[in-house]
């Protein structure tokens, strides 16, 4: 029995064997195709990677180019700004420059208009009125001659008289 058991214990000691084998194969397996599966999306990865870095860089290379001036379109726009300001600024240049000829123009003649010494309508009244003035003072002077002689009249009665009373008075005298 000894033996028997023996042989017993090796057939079942061969089938868990077996059995473990079938597991080690089995895990084996899934191990080779954990790996493999690992192994093809470290590939994949790599690519993308790659892929990406390339996107970035010639993304870079698009960025540097736009970096650069394009002289030409840089010129061609200068231009177009300095017409369309010509071309904006030109008519409103030219009306504040007549606004400015048409204010002076009226400046020098109503500077003009003042210096004059007179107004001519005004200087045709002012000399009548200045006519009748002087006629007036005329008249008033004549009516001062007038009095001042009536009055010299007058006076020279009174002393006429007295005159005469002092030189009787002097020949009285002895």
């Amino acid at each position: 029995m000894p033996l028997k058991d023996h042989e017993d214990t090796l057939a079942k000691h061969g089938e868990e064997i077996a059995g473990l084998k079938a597991i080690t194969k089995t895990t084996s397996e899934n191990v080779a195709s954990l790996a493999e599966s690992v192994r093809q999306m470290g590939l994949q990865q790599a690519q993308e990677h790659n892929a990406t870095r390339k996107e970035i860089g010639m993304l870079g290379e698009r960025m540097g180019q736009y970096g650069k001036p394009n002289w030409a379109l840089v010129l061609a726009g200068s231009v177009f700004i300095m017409a369309l300001g010509a071309a904006i600024l030109g008519p409103l240049q030219l009306q504040v420059s007549e606004g400015k000829f048409s204010r002076e123009k009226l400046a020098d003649e109503l500077a003009a208009h003042i210096n004059l010494p007179v107004h001519p309508v005004a200087a045709a009244i002012i000399e009548e009125r200045e006519k009748a003035r002087l006629a007036e003072q005329s008249l008033r002077d004549q009516i001062q001659d007038l009095r001042f002689e009536q009055v010299n009249k007058c006076l020279a009665a009174p002393r006429e008289l007295f005159e005469q009373q002092i030189k009787s008075l002097h020949n009285k005298t002895p």
